[in-house]
């Protein structure tokens, strides 16, 4: 029967066309077989169905419980039911439906992450719960380390990661003993026969030599001693598609050589031209300088002009003012020369006048002379009339006869 539900990523799919995902899930279950013969099995958040029918192989009676009743519906089609498998529609969360102590292994593989942190301690809680006093929990999730932060790659359907020491110290809040189990993909190499239909391959390590994290932690937890069994295994695809993807590799192999030398004479373009670049930022941020001295340059221009053209203004008014006083002065002068002529003149004028006035005075002083000297002889005239005036007739003719000798 065919697949009748959407791959939206949030659930495997066998035989969804990713092989490295189905190789991962798949060896899962094929390794804890082991540990589930004659058990009964809790299958939680058994999604389409495929790992509770593989469990339901070897255990006594498997249930697988998912949320989705279209997913439910579609393993009851896929894989029927059975006294020994039977499918279940409920939450983690709230296992409600399973009986306490009734369940010796609890299977929970890539479940714990879906869901927030309330709910996982819930379901951790109903998980302690169902089990019986010597059952065992194996739970599977992603390293975060390795799954999310190494590639800062980001699961949608994740809603809380747990780092390996987070993972062991939740386990540990209901059971006190875990033992880990790392989950990877590595290159190998197989000595297999055909004929032998049921073998079982030697699984070689050097532990002191190699010892890798794992991309998903695998956790058998419990409280009493845990299972002698290991379910540590190599799982090969039944697709035999290592050797054509090992000659795909070769040949990207060659092309990464050729990429890289193309990279490395890219980078060398690129430190040139980021060199360039930062030669062009350093112009850039100097021209830049340039420009904004260039603006002030031009503000103080043109504040300059403007005071300039103000200084021409003033510098006209002045010439005009200049000329107008210029002009003032001509005329002033020309005035001036008119009144120095003028008073050369009267100077003229006054020389002649002052030498006529001192020639005047030199007759005025010559006729006072002549004046006083007129007097003088009036008055002795007078003396002598006054004389005469008092001589008798005798002596006047004698006067006058001394006089006319005179």
């Amino acid at each position: 029967m065919g697949n009748n539900i959407e791959n939206t990523g949030e659930r495997f799919i066998p035989e969804s066309n990713d092989d490295e995902l189905e190789i991962e899930h798949l060896q899962r279950y094929y390794s804890i077989q082991g540990l589930v013969k004659d058990k009964t099995v809790l299958d939680a958040a058994c999604g389409e169905g495929y790992g509770s029918y593989l469990l339901s192989l070897y255990a006594n009676k498997v249930t697988g419980i998912d949320i989705d009743e279209k997913t439910v519906k579609h393993a009851r089609d896929k894989y029927g039911e059975s006294e020994k498998l039977n499918y279940v529609c409920g939450s983690v969360a709230d296992l409600c439906m399973v009986k306490s102590h009734s369940i010796d292994v609890v299977v929970s593989f890539e479940t714990i992450e879906h869901i927030d942190e309330s709910s996982q301690r819930a379901f951790l809680a109903d998980i302690y719960r169902v089990l019986k006093e010597d059952g065992i929990l194996i739970m599977s999730t992603p390293n975060k380390a390795e799954y999310t932060d190494k590639y800062n790659f980001q699961n949608k359907w994740h809603i809380r990661e747990f780092y390996t020491e987070e993972f062991v110290k939740f386990l540990n809040s209901k059971f006190s003993k875990v033992r880990l189990y790392q989950q990877y993909l590595e290159v190998a190499s197989f000595l297999d026969c055909e004929e032998l239909v049921d073998d079982r391959i030697q699984y070689c390590v050097k532990r002191e030599k190699y010892s890798p994290t794992g991309k998903y932690v695998i956790a058998v937890a419990g409280n009493r001693d845990l299972p002698v069994e290991s379910i540590s295994s190599v799982f090969m695809h039944h697709k035999a598609t290592y050797l054509p993807t090992l000659d795909e590799l070769n040949y990207c192999r060659h092309e990464a050589i050729v990429c890289r030398e193309k990279i490395k004479n890219l980078d060398a373009c690129l430190n040139e031209n980021k060199l360039q670049r930062e030669e062009l930022d350093r112009r850039a941020e100097e021209l830049e300088k340039r420009m904004a001295l260039i603006n002030h340059l031009q503000e103080k221009i043109s504040i300059l002009e403007n005071g300039g053209k103000q200084q021409c203004e003033e510098l006209d008014r002045r010439e005009e003012e200049l000329g107008n006083r210029l002009v003032m002065i001509n005329h002033l002068q020309e005035k001036v020369s008119i009144l120095e002529n003028e008073e050369k003149l009267q100077s003229e004028e006054l020389v002649r006048r002052a030498r006529e006035l001192e020639h005047r005075m030199d007759k005025i002083n010559e006729l006072h002379t002549r004046k006083m000297e007129v007097e003088a002889e009036l008055e002795k005239t007078r003396g002598e009339l006054q004389h005469i005036k008092s001589l008798k007739l005798g002596d006047m003719i004698k006067w006058m006869w001394n006089r006319g000798k005179c």
